[in-house]
C-alpha cells in the first residue's frame, strides 16, 4: 500500500528508542512513515530513512504548552486534576 501511495503511523506511549528496538527485535517488515511518541510527540522518516525527525514544529509547541498548563495548577488543583 505504500507503494500505492498510502502514508501510516504507529501511536505508542513509548519513546522513539524503544519503538526502533521493538520493530528490530520483531524484524518487522516495512516502517511507518509517521510515529507518534510518548502519548503526544510525532515524528517522521528523515529522506534516507534511516532515522526520525520531528514533524514541523508540533512536538515544540505541546511540550511549551503542556509546561505552561502545570505552571497555573496550583498543588491542591493538580491533587483534584489528577484524582
Amino acid at each position: 500500500m505504500q507503494n500505492a501511495g498510502a502514508l501510516w503511523a504507529i501511536n505508542t506511549g513509548r519513546s522513539v528508542d524503544l519503538l526502533e528496538s521493538g520493530l528490530a527485535d520483531f524484524s518487522f517488515p516495512f516502517r511507518p512513515d509517521f510515529i507518534l511518541t510518548t502519548e503526544r510527540d510525532v515524528f517522521r522518516r528523515t529522506r534516507s530513512g534511516d532515522t526520525w525527525e520531528p514533524f514541523g514544529d508540533w512536538n515544540e509547541r505541546c511540550a511549551r504548552d503542556h509546561a505552561e498548563c502545570f505552571l497555573r495548577l496550583t498543588p491542591c488543583s493538580r491533587k483534584s486534576w489528577i484524582s
